[in-house]
């Protein structure tokens, strides 16, 4: 029975020292629990204003439980203004006086309850009168109340409206563009984009176009080209422009350069096939007709030289002939002499022969002066030989002109590709030309000198030179040019026509006057065969 009395005893005391224990710590735990909840709350706070979205918490009855500070930035409110306890209409008020909020606040609030109290979420992007633009999302939160977001998208919008405006910009040029333009997948090659001058020149409708491959609009062979050579360039990931004639579904054939390219996603991967068509085939007509009447204009230019060199050709045409005569008639003398002298008559022969060969070339140099062709004839030949042959058809010319004719050839043979006459021709009026520029200087000073060299490893250069009064200093980078002439009854077009020569065989013509006097002409024509060669 005394030791149940002390049990009693031992645990009343226990259980009171429990209670003094509690009572010590309670203050203890309860300081821990408010820094730990405060520290929280810190970090909350700290969270919620360094968002980029403002952010606002509201109760069910409409009442800011809480908001960030970038809300309060964005709407360039006050702090005194923003507390929570007041009311969503309030905040809209307030939005509205500093010209953030356009509406109704009433109206604005009761509908936004409304659909709030349905548990419905609302998006929608507001402009204000500043012109901020804000993206605002209501969530409902269960229990009653929401949370609104809201998100500055003022920049972004400009953005889009200038990336709009700039597609617009671009689409407009491409449809108003005068040349075909066209775009395809890269994946399928299907057309996604073909503008207004597309149209026409394919004579097919963008409807007819668009999602369609080359072998739906394109005949058959055409649409194979069209495949392989796509397939080419996605292979080679390079730009390509080209000159070729092109079947077209319903304008028939058309002459064209093509450029094409392909555009890539941002991994490297070709994505688009885009092409410019230009239509060239009206210039190629003209061109061949231009063409056309160059050829008839440097025939006649050749014709014209024939007939100012009419009495060198024959000149030179009577030297061998006098001697073929003059042969024939001492072979006669000696077909009758006893004994028969065949060495001596064989010798004649052989003069007969050579003279006669002589005459056969004069014959043909100036039937090719006088041949009319419309196609270029190109051989391979000593371009030195052309300013040799030159050479002896002005050598009567020369005379009777009282010009002293030289010339200065290469050591070693200058190989071009060229029609030899054409190279004639430009030779001839070069030089014709320097005679005519020392018809008023004393007789003794006329000076004509032909000269061939090497311009480098590549070309080779021809020079005349003469010793007349030059070119006109204003004259003298126009002296090519059609109509252009420093003779009284010159007409301007020998030069020209020489020009036109000259480059069609990729050359380069010029001249110069020089130091002492006079002019010098030049050309230089690729070589066939390069030095080092």
């Amino acid at each position: 029975m005394r030791a149940s009395a002390f049990n009693t005893r031992l645990l009343e005391n226990f259980r009171l020292w429990c209670h003094k224990l509690l009572a010590n710590m309670l203050p203890q735990l309860s300081s821990i629990a408010n820094e730990k909840l405060c520290e929280v709350n810190r970090r909350l706070d700290t969270a919620l204003n360094n968002m980029s979205q403002g952010l606002c918490m509201f109760d069910s009855e409409g009442r800011l439980v809480l908001c960030n500070e970038r809300y309060i930035q964005m709407y360039r409110l006050s702090h005194d203004a923003v507390k929570p306890g007041c009311t969503i209409r309030e905040l809209l008020a307030l939005r509205k006086v500093c010209g953030t909020f356009q509406g109704d606040p009433y109206e604005y609030s009761t509908n936004l309850l409304a659909r709030i109290a349905e548990g419905k979420t609302l998006r929608e992007t507001v402009e204000a009168l500043d012109g901020l633009v804000t993206v605002i999302v209501d969530r409902p939160i269960e229990g009653g109340g929401w949370v609104a977001t809201f998100e500055d998208v003022t920049a972004r919008r400009q953005l889009e409206h200038e990336r709009d405006r700039g597609q617009k910009f671009l689409n407009t040029i491409v449809e108003n563009a005068p040349i075909p333009i066209f775009v395809k997948e890269a994946s399928g090659l299907r057309y996604v984009l073909v503008n207004r001058a597309g149209e026409q020149f394919w004579g097919v409708s963008r409807a007819e176009m668009i999602g369609k491959t080359s072998h739906d609009v394109f005949p058959k062979e055409e649409a194979d080209l069209i495949a392989a050579r796509d397939q080419q360039l996605l292979r080679s990931d390079q730009p390509v422009v080209d000159e070729r004639e092109i079947q077209t579904p319903r304008n028939g054939i058309r002459s064209i350069v093509s450029r094409r390219l392909t555009v890539c996603d941002e991994d490297g991967k070709s994505r688009y096939v885009v092409g410019v068509i230009q239509d060239v085939t009206e210039r190629k007509l003209v061109e061949k007709r231009i063409a056309h009447m160059a050829h008839k204009l440097i025939h006649l230019n050749r014709t014209a030289i024939a007939g100012v060199l009419s009495a060198s050709f024959a000149h030179e045409l009577n030297q061998p002939l006098g001697a073929i005569l003059s042969n024939a008639e001492a072979a006669e003398v000696l077909l009758t002499a006893n004994p028969l002298n065949l060495c001596h008559l064989k010798e004649i022969i052989a003069d007969i022969r050579r003279d006669d060969q002589r005459a056969a070339e004069i014959i043909k140099q100036v039937g090719g002066l006088l041949k009319k062709g419309d196609e270029i004839e190109l051989q391979e030949f000593d371009l030195s030989d052309a300013v040799r042959c030159a050479f002896h058809l002005l050598d009567h010319e020369a005379v009777t002109r009282g010009v002293v004719l030289g010339v200065r050839q290469a050591k070693a043979a200058l190989p071009v590709r060229a029609n030899e006459v054409h190279l004639q021709q430009v030779i001839l009026n070069l030089a014709m030309n320097g005679m005519d520029a020392m018809a008023r200087c004393d007789p003794g000073s006329r000076k004509l000198t032909l000269e061939t060299a090497w311009a480098g490893d590549t070309d080779a250069e021809v020079s005349v030179s003469d010793s007349g009064i030059g070119v006109p200093a204003d004259k003298l980078e126009r002296i090519f040019d059609a109509l252009v002439t420093t003779k009284p009854q010159g007409t301007g077009l020998g030069l020209s026509i020489a020009r036109t020569i000259i480059e069609i065989y990729g050359g380069k013509i010029w001249a110069e006057n020089r130091p002492g006097g006079g002019a010098v002409f030049r050309f230089t024509l690729p070589l066939a065969k390069t030095r080092a060669a």
